[in-house]
């Protein structure tokens, strides 16, 4: 499986070299996968950002409580935020699936001095007998 960093880092050379073997390319799979894995990090950080602050604001409860006042609002702001978070987290999982099936169905990438096409451009590299 390839690795989903070298496929964000240069998608073009990934797509490069898995033209060599078959002629047919896997542009369009790997620019989905670019724009899966852009759309999973970005769900990511808004739902770690959600978290920091659910955590915050949890934090206060008590010390509002102390001080008498009424955290009712606060508490039903904080179920909502806990409900989209979830709906994030959701979505999250579905699309680390979609982006799983789109990477284990690549191919392996072929070694850099395969010569472009198929079989019969196989170079003869030794011969026994």
């Amino acid at each position: 499986m390839i690795d989903i960093r070298r496929i964000r880092d240069n998608p073009q050379e990934i797509i490069d070299k898995l033209t060599k073997r078959v002629d047919t390319g896997y542009a369009d799979e790997i620019h989905k996968i670019v724009e899966l894995d852009s759309t999973r990090r970005n769900l990511l950080a808004e739902a770690n950002d959600m978290k920091a602050e659910r955590n915050a604001v949890s934090k206060q409860i008590p010390k509002l409580k102390s001080e008498g006042k009424d955290v009712e609002s606060v508490m039903i702001s904080m179920r909502a935020l806990g409900d989209k978070i979830e709906i994030l987290q959701a979505n999250l999982v579905q699309i680390e699936e979609q982006l799983h099936e789109y990477i284990i169905s690549l191919p392996n990438l072929p070694d850099d001095d395969l010569v472009k096409g198929g079989k019969e451009n196989n170079l003869t590299v030794s011969v026994f007998g």
